[in-house]
């Protein structure tokens, strides 16, 4: 199959070009005035919103009692991650995204999944991709490209707390069809998440402190025990998996965004320790379980909802997923300290 190619900035073929650009502006004034507020960014809300629908119907459809939607929307956070709030002397919730996670979603989802090494079954109706980790660190080794990519998106973001300032890129084909699976999927599990705190109640007064009103801001994080995470990776990794193979993914594709989110806030936990402090381990940003707890209980309950075939599947790729960012973080650890020092310092939105 030949590589395509798109022109992204063209006006489609046989399309009247007038209506299109008065199509396009007037879908992004709709677009900015369904934001919750002027300090959103329409991109991530559009993103994070058609996230959402895809969550809630995926619930709609599968729970028992699905609970009242939260209102979802994006915030500087200097976290790899979203959080589950309730405003003070209100029933309201709200799940806000780290106003920059969906860059670096994308980002370390095209860096990982170049990482995969490309295997052609001689099925043109099927990609497929080696899990063997030699393989992967064959695929690294040989293609420099991969772990530069990989390094700058994390900088970027470590450095000055915005990856978009990475530098952007077009992934060829086969991988360009992989990255934006495992992003989907990352994207559902951490919203999937969220929204499982509060299926599971974990918002709720008698289960969480009520939180005092500080600034424009009125309200903050709630702390969560290491026992209500499991439970909201559970609900995550429910959703998200069942949502993705609603659209025709197998289970193994569809369960690989959990993995990949746990391998992304560790890298960032490493990257601005390092920075930081000299030392990769001396911080742990957030108070979320270790990742490898969290992996270990996730994969434990794909068998509740998989047959014995699919989890073993997904735990295959998972553990490949795993190995090509560990392998990519090797080499970045390294960039870090020579390109810039350990103790050199990270951005002041990293808390």
């Amino acid at each position: 199959m030949a590589e395509q190619q798109y022109d992204v900035g063209a006006v489609p073929k046989g399309i009247d070009r007038q209506k299109f650009i008065d199509d396009w502006v007037r879908s992004s004034e709709e677009l900015i005035a369904e934001c919750p507020t002027k300090y959103e960014h329409p991109t991530s809300y559009k993103i994070a919103k058609d996230l959402a629908v895809s969550i809630r119907q995926t619930g709609g459809r599968i729970l028992r009692s699905a609970p009242e939607w939260p209102t979802i929307a994006t915030l500087p956070t200097g976290r790899v991650n979203a959080m589950t709030v309730r405003v003070p002397g209100s029933a309201a919730k709200a799940i806000l995204f780290e106003s920059s996670f969906f860059t670096f979603a994308n980002l370390l989802s095209k860096a990982v999944a170049a990482a995969m090494p490309y295997a052609d079954r001689g099925d043109g109706d099927y990609l497929s991709f080696s899990s063997d980790p030699e393989n992967i660190k064959r695929r690294i080794s040989s293609e420099p490209g991969v772990a530069e990519r990989f390094f700058q998106a994390v900088a970027a973001y470590a450095r000055f707390g915005d990856p978009s300032r990475a530098p952007q890129y077009a992934l060829g084909w086969p991988h360009s069809h992989l990255a934006p699976v495992f992003r989907e999927s990352m994207e559902l599990f951490v919203l999937g998440h969220e929204y499982g705190h509060v299926i599971a109640g974990h918002l709720d007064p008698q289960s969480t402190p009520d939180i005092p009103a500080e600034g424009d801001f009125a309200a903050d994080e709630l702390e969560y025990s290491w026992r209500q995470e499991i439970v909201a990776d559970h609900f995550g990794s429910v959703l998200s998996v069942a949502a993705m193979s609603s659209d025709g993914y197998d289970a193994a594709l569809s369960a690989s965004g959990g993995d990949l989110f746990f391998s992304a806030m560790d890298v960032m936990d490493r990257a601005v320790s390092l920075l930081r402090y000299g030392d990769e381990s001396a911080q742990k940003l957030g108070s979320h379980p270790p990742a490898t707890m969290r992996r270990e209980m996730l994969r434990r309950g794909w068998s509740e909802y998989m047959d014995e075939a699919q989890a073993q599947s997904a735990v295959a790729l998972a553990d490949s997923v795993q190995v090509a960012t560990g392998l990519l973080w090797e080499r970045a650890r390294k960039r870090l300290v020579d390109q810039y020092g350990p103790g050199s310092g990270v951005d002041t939105s990293w808390r």
